[in-house]
């Protein structure tokens, strides 16, 4: 019997690692918060430790806490933590045992751009990766993007969902920010999971599983899965590891492309997984070896694991199909299939509600993250509870406040009309109206006494030099007579965009000149940095010319 120290008790696989420590005799304890999940385990001694003191500011604080307890062994189980213990392993190490591979291994894992430089020097294939400015200049050459594409964060420590882009307008309202994060081609396939321990570089044992259904269902961590075995994966995720002379538990991600039946490599992952409750099942308990790894001589001692074993996490399954809105009844019927196993205990029941009660404000909060409440509250931060107001009941309604459109004799700016909208512009002697939403915005013009233009630009992107010069004429040869609106979703960028480099046109106003004479009449506008830099170049060329 050993006293253990698990981190991250927020985990379900933490739980599940609890739960079959103490089934061998060991007394748990965790680092996490008051109601992590874990907390509410009858297998698990305590909480001893807060979630929010285990960082780099209050090592100092864990150290003394660590003399304290005198625990035998501590497991680490996210990223943070290992990256954590890693740095600070030489202080630690006196007071507890553990098991990580080395500094320079865990921090090739940790970065994106590391691994696939060493999985290149390997030989080991992965999705292409395009630079910033490689993309950048196909979208300007060709308006498009070069292949379905997936962004993610350069770095395992950066805790933001992968996006699964196909077009430009997605590109653009991509949420990563372009120092955080890498964008590769994207492999439509299913996901293959290679899981190892290692001692001192040597291959003590592994095991394998394929993703059937992911969280979320476009691809990420398992919701139900199966053991299987696949050589090409083995050999290439043995490769990898053997080249960072790994130490302690890992897995290696590769994902099978549909067209061309390859391997690629998603990712590297230096700590345990999601899906260890299934290698549990299927015959592998890596957090068990974890603890008497300085007594396993050789891969020899190991038997292997079942294959064809099912393993099911009910309730992150049911969520993720009922948001997806598919296969809404399979996890439901597969709950209750005695040949597939799951994570729900009856002898540790209150666990689950746990996991049920946290799914749903997660779905719940992700709900009001898209409710136009919260975006009126976010903006509150920015602008105020009087624009933020303005902005709220003009996109409600669709009917612009010529007190904050109006910006010169006969033009007005603002986001799209309703039909009410429309109406209201048409009674106001407005005949014209210039339309800078993207094809696949919806953005039809309701009432055909109207004179439509369009003039596409997608969301968050920049004008071309050409498409400003294209309005400026337009504009300039309707304002003699009659009465322009210049919609875009908001208002906020693209319209306030071409209505500056009128005025740059026009009248040789400077880039600020501008934006002061917009700004005293809609205040809350927002001219993005790339929006700018075009405005530059325009003031350039309307001045060489």
């Amino acid at each position: 019997m050993a006293r253990v120290l698990v981190t991250d008790g927020n985990y379900p696989n933490t739980l599940g690692i609890i739960r079959s420590l103490r089934k061998e005799g060991h007394i748990i304890d965790c680092i996490g918060y008051r109601f992590c999940l874990c907390a509410f385990s009858r297998d698990l001694n305590s909480v001893s430790y807060a979630q929010k003191d285990f960082c780099k500011n209050k090592i100092e604080k864990f150290i003394e806490f660590l003399s304290k307890k005198r625990y035998d062994h501590m497991i680490i189980i996210g990223a943070k933590s290992v990256d954590l213990v890693s740095t600070y392993r030489n202080r630690i190490k006196d007071h507890v045992s553990f098991e990580l591979a080395p500094k320079k291994s865990i921090d090739i894992c940790l970065g994106k751009e590391k691994l696939y430089e060493f999985a290149k020097k390997n030989d080991v294939l992965f999705p292409y990766v395009f630079t910033n400015n490689e993309l950048n200049q196909f979208i300007k050459r060709n308006s498009c993007l070069p292949d379905n594409l997936v962004i993610k964060s350069n770095s395992e420590l950066i805790n933001k969902d992968v996006e699964y882009i196909n077009n430009l307008n997605e590109f653009y309202n991509t949420k990563l920010l372009e120092h955080e994060r890498i964008i590769q081609k994207r492999i439509f396939g299913h996901g293959i999971g290679f899981f190892a321990i290692y001692s001192k570089g040597k291959l003590l044992t592994y095991f394998m599983h394929r993703r059937i259904r992911e969280e979320p269902l476009s691809g990420g961590s398992s919701t139900f899965a199966e053991s299987i075995y696949e050589e090409e994966v083995y050999l290439e995720s043995v490769k990898l590891l053997d080249g960072l002379n790994w130490h302690g538990v890992a897995m290696v991600e590769f994902k099978k492309c549909l067209k061309t039946g390859k391997f690629y490599l998603m990712e590297i992952n230096p700590k345990f997984w999601g899906s260890h409750d299934l290698a549990i099942r299927s015959g592998i308990n890596f957090s068990s070896l974890l603890l008497k790894i300085s007594h396993i001589d050789s891969f020899a001692e190991f038997k292997g694991y079942d294959i064809g074993v099912k393993y099911q996490w009910p309730v992150r399954d049911f969520c993720t199909c009922i948001s997806g809105k598919k296969f809404i009844f399979q996890p439901l019927i597969e709950v209750f299939n005695k040949n597939i196993h799951n994570n729900l205990s009856l002898i540790d029941p209150i666990p689950t509600f746990h996991m049920i009660a946290w799914s749903f404000i997660k779905h719940i909060t992700k709900r009001i993250k898209r409710s136009l409440l919260y975006k009126y509250c976010y903006r509150v931060k920015d602008i105020g509870l009087y624009y933020a107001l303005i902005r709220f009941l003009t996109e409600v309604s669709g009917i612009p406040i010529m007190r904050y459109s109006k910006v010169d004799n006969n033009i007005a700016i603002g986001m799209q009309p309703s039909l009410l909208g429309l109406l209201y512009l048409k009674a106001l002697g407005y005949k014209y109206l210039l339309n800078l939403r993207s094809k696949s915005e919806n953005n039809t013009c309701k009432i055909k006494s109207f004179k439509h233009y369009k003039i596409p630009v997608f969301e968050f992107s920049n004008p071309t030099l050409s498409q400003l010069e294209q309005s400026c004429i337009l504009i300039n040869k309707i304002i003699k007579n009659e009465k322009i609106y210049i919609h875009c979703r908001e208002g906020i960028s693209r319209a306030p965009t071409f209505t500056i480099a009128f005025f740059i046109f026009k009248y040789g106003l400077s880039i600020d000149e501008s934006i002061k004479k917009i700004r005293a009449k809609r205040p809350f506008i927002k001219i993005l940095k790339n929006q700018n830099s075009i405005l530059s170049e325009f003031e350039r060329y309307m001045r060489e010319k």
